[in-house]
């Protein structure tokens, strides 16, 4: 991922540069930039993953579906519409689509909206449905530098234009002739890996009106921003999707800061916590106890949190935390923070039919500091006094829907367990790991890049989901093809990787439809 992404951050550095030192205005930049990159194969992959199933394509089994269903219309129409898009007849008029490009950003004045895009390889296909549309209910418009332009229907509609170099869509005027500019510079794309990349200019995202995506703004906004062409490339977020051989799905998102992330990594053993039999879900943080990097990230926090005008006056974070600490018994500081270096935890079912179990372990340094955390933590407020029969030992916490909350201690962790046998499944798995699933993510060599963070999705086991597992008892839960992994790195300490792959796409895909009440069946 690094050595497609840093090409593309040194030729955006010099066309800055370069608009610059000529005193060329600068075009606006995208607070989102979406490419795709031959969706043709990527279809033609997402179909291979149909084969051999009771359905040939998503579209058909749709269809299907729908015929066989009491509640056909539960989907919604622009769910169905894209399910049924994918099909064998999509992939040849998908070729159109290699290289187009779609940019969003927001206007400064009003924070709505405004987008534009390019297809340089469109064959007439979508110039031809353009050019309907206009004798629709559409327009002819003036022309920008002599290029022919039209509206698609009603005045204030999207604009298209047909140039040499492709076929150009847009919101407004300005935005139609910056994508013909874009698409001019483009000149020939160069060699690209097939799938989807997304790229987010967290400066240009700031402009919006709404609070969420201002707050994703400043989650990933440049912690030193003391040069605005640095700035821009620091702070970005490039991310990839792609559809492999072999029913591999894989995606890549790269986050660049000018600061030095802290070097943690996830302790293998940490996994050990979680019981084979039941999780759906583990995962492991490594966290850097150090007071400068907690007051980095309560420094985060408070100004995500304040980006919306209601909360722009509302006590700090950590000051927050500390009162809620103290009410609980504890001192934020002096029995957490300080100690804390890493957490883990699990979610999962024991019947497989609702989410009525999780735990999660406070991975501390010292372990007379974790004896204190678990002794000294108090019940929630408004829990009720302990039910009768309830032992000393775990500590009872209190209940949250309806499942018992409990804590205790372990060496130098603090596990907090909810669900009935939580705890007990947790330290069982952690003494005996014939009953851990840490022993499956060491097989699999899932550490052995010392990610930040990590964990595991096992999609049959989540509840609703209909995904029965081919063979039965808990064995069918360790194979390392029916999971879903993710992590995060920090190589070179000025990025963050975050990588995940689904290893095995057409057995879940498979083994989904083998659920489904489908009509007509399989052979037809």
């Amino acid at each position: 991922m690094m050595k497609s992404v840093l090409p593309t951050i040194a030729c955006l550095a010099c066309g800055w540069v370069a608009s610059a030192a000529t005193g060329q205005e600068a075009e606006p930049v995208p607070a989102i930039r979406v490419r795709l990159d031959h969706p043709d194969e990527q279809l033609e992959r997402l179909l291979d993953c149909f084969k051999g199933t009771k359905a040939a394509s998503p579209a058909a089994a749709l269809a299907a579906w729908k015929r066989a269903s009491r509640e056909p219309n539960q989907l919604g129409k622009p769910l169905e519409a894209l399910i049924a898009a994918l099909n064998p007849n999509m992939v040849g008029e998908l070729k159109s689509l290699h290289g187009a490009e779609v940019s969003i950003r927001f206007d400064p004045e009003t924070g709505l909206p405004i987008w534009s895009a390019f297809l340089p390889h469109d064959d007439g296909t979508f110039a031809a449905v353009a050019s309907a549309l206009v004798l629709s209910g559409g327009a002819a418009e003036p022309p920008i530098e002599e290029m022919a332009v039209d509206r698609l229907a009603n005045p204030g509609s999207a604009l298209m234009a047909r140039i040499e170099a492709g076929t150009l869509l847009a919101s407004n005027r300005a935005e139609l002739k910056s994508a013909k500019t874009r698409l001019e510079r483009l000149a020939e794309p160069g060699k690209y890996n097939c799938g989807l990349e997304v790229v987010v200019e967290p400066g240009a995202l700031a402009g919006s009106q709404s609070v969420t995506v201002r707050r994703i703004a400043e989650l990933i906004r440049a912690s030193e921003q003391t040069n605005r062409e640095l700035a821009r490339i620091y702070g970005s977020l490039h991310a990839r999707l792609n559809i492999g051989r072999a029913g591999l799905l894989d995606g890549t998102i790269l986050y660049m800061d000018q600061r030095t992330f802290p070097k943690v990594a996830v302790n293998p053993a940490w996994y050990d916590w979680t019981p084979r039999d039941r999780a759906f879900t583990i995962f492991a943080f490594g966290v850097d106890p150090s007071p400068k990097s907690w007051e980095s990230l309560f420094a985060l926090a408070n100004r995500i949190e304040k980006v919306d005008p209601d909360r722009a006056n509302v006590a700090d974070l950590q000051l927050r935390l500390d009162l809620l600490a103290r009410v609980s018994g504890i001192n934020l500081q002096a029995d957490l923070l300080g100690h804390l270096i890493g957490i883990s935890g699990w979610v999962g079912s024991t019947d497989g039919k609702a989410i009525d179990n999780a735990a999660l372990v406070l991975h501390l340094d010292d372990g007379d500091v974790a004896e204190r955390l678990a002794n000294h933590l108090k019940p929630i407020p408004g829990a009720g006094s302990k039910p009768a029969g309830e032992p000393d030992r775990p500590r009872w916490l209190g209940q949250v829907a309806g499942q018992a909350l409990r804590v205790a201690r372990s060496e130098r962790a603090v596990i907090v367990s909810w669900g009935e046998g939580a705890l007990e499944a947790s330290l069982k798995a952690r003494n005996d790991l014939d009953h851990s699933s840490g022993p499956i993510i060491r097989k699999l060599k899932f550490d052995e890049t010392k990610p930040m963070a990590g964990g595991v999705i096992w999609p049959e086991r989540i509840p609703g989901l209909g995904l029965k597992p081919a063979t039965g008892g808990n064995e069918a839960y360790t194979v390392d093809l029916r999971s879903v992994f993710w992590k995060i790195t920090s190589k070179d300490d000025l990025s963050l990787t975050v990588s995940f792959a689904v290893l095995d796409l057409k057995g879940i895909i498979r083994r989904f439809l083998n659920q489904l009440p489908l009509d007509p069946p399989p052979d037809h």
